[in-house]
């Protein structure tokens, strides 16, 4: 049980990270076009 929790806690860490490269790279672009 304590493995599947570690995975489990690695996929959503992981998928924290996607997110919040997503959001610095659509903030990003808005001084470019500036």
């Amino acid at each position: 049980m304590s493995g599947d929790f570690a995975v489990r806690q690695t996929i959503e860490t992981m998928e924290q990270a996607k997110d919040d490269s997503t959001t610095s790279q659509q903030q990003a672009p808005e001084p470019r076009d500036r």
